[in-house]
């Protein structure tokens, strides 16, 4: 596999928040992102490695939209909700003509907290996200090549109490579920 000797990522940023309410608040941010680097050093003689792109070191531009309301419906609670979308898109060189082509990403994602009292406090989340790559690759057995569309969607759930058990003591518990698919 080819590795860089530098890696050089820019990302252009613009985000608008607004009150939307006393309490309702608002935000909407776009970010693109281009990422390039160095020459790419070979470190193996096999046929096919001068033509793989590492997608984690690959020229990549990136568009990304994120959606947020932040909402207090009662004083003791809060309630986020996020979005974001974004795309990859991974040019070809000519060169290195294998490896990952273009990406999607979505995170949707809802956190809550609540305070009992002074002392202790509840919080739960949610999120789901989904990943998608098109990839292409050599057939070493056969001329052409083969083609992946891979998709990963995954959900996380999690609970916690964190609270002041004495004046010295603080504690608290949290637990997380995670599935992937």
């Amino acid at each position: 596999m080819p590795y860089r000797n530098e890696v050089d990522e820019t990302t252009y940023r613009i985000n608008l928040r607004r009150s939307l309410s006393d309490r309702l608040n608002g935000s909407i941010g776009f970010d693109y992102s281009t990422r390039d680097g160095s020459d790419y050093t070979d470190v193996s003689l096999s046929v096919d490695s001068n033509t793989i792109t590492p997608f984690y070191i690959a020229d990549r531009d990136r568009s990304k939209l994120t959606l947020a309301l932040d909402w207090t419906p009662i004083d003791p609670l809060g309630i986020q909700f996020s979005f974001s979308s974004s795309q990859d898109k991974y040019p070809e060189d000519g060169v290195r003509v294998d490896g990952v082509r273009k990406g999607t990403a979505q995170l949707l994602s809802v956190d809550a907290n609540y305070a009992l009292n002074d002392n202790w406090k509840l919080n739960a989340w949610y999120s789901h996200d989904t990943n998608k790559i098109d990839q292409v690759g050599p057939l070493n057995v056969a001329p052409g090549d083969w083609h992946a569309n891979l998709d990963d969607k995954g959900d996380s759930l999690g609970l916690g109490v964190s609270g002041k058990a004495t004046a010295k003591l603080n504690v608290g518990a949290n637990v997380d579920w995670i599935r992937t698919n």
